[in-house]
């Protein structure tokens, strides 16, 4: 290896340059899915979540009287707050510095990377909210499990379509690695 080469070069010597990758252009039109809206529409779906866990955790939290293994709620609520968080500050980030400009989506390297970057967290809370939710659904399926069976199908819609945001996100960043 020549301590010359660029690493796209030293990625292609090693076969390991995604052809996706191979030309700007082709990743340039994930960039364009990374709009205020499409952030604006996670925070919007994972209060929904939320919601729901939190309808659950007044029927089937701790105190309930006769509410099946308890804490499971509690921790559904906690991990979809989490989610939340991260989500609101990554909006408010990209706000702050601008990085919705000059176009309607992200437009520079740092914001890709963050979108991608929160995207992977948030995605591991709402895992662990699901999880939650159906230990707690199925603790209480003879009680009341509708909040929580909610939260788990809410949820599941949810990852599949953070896991492509997530995937137009990492394309974005990495157009801009190999541009």
């Amino acid at each position: 290896m020549d301590a010359t080469m660029s690493l796209e070069d030293i990625l292609k010597d090693a076969g390991a340059h995604p052809p996706a990758l191979e030309g700007k252009e082709s990743a340039q039109p994930s960039c364009s899915a990374l709009t205020r809206a499409a952030i604006e529409g996670v925070v919007i779906a994972i209060t929904a979540v939320k919601t729901e866990a939190e309808a659950n955790l007044a029927l089937n939290g701790p105190g309930m009287p006769g509410a099946g293994h308890s804490a499971s709620a509690a921790q559904a609520v906690s991990h979809v707050q989490v989610a939340l968080d991260k989500f609101t500050y990554l909006l408010t980030w990209l706000d702050d510095n601008k990085l919705f400009s000059p176009k309607s989506y992200v437009t520079n390297i740092s914001g890709a990377y963050s979108v991608y970057n929160y995207v992977r967290d948030a995605v591991l809370y709402l895992h662990l909210t699901r999880h939650w939710s159906a230990v707690s659904a199925a603790w209480n399926a003879k009680r009341d499990p509708h909040h929580a069976l909610k939260c788990i199908d809410e949820t599941s819609t949810l990852l599949e379509e953070l896991e492509e945001l997530g995937t137009k996100a990492t394309r974005c960043y990495l157009s801009y690695v190999y541009s």
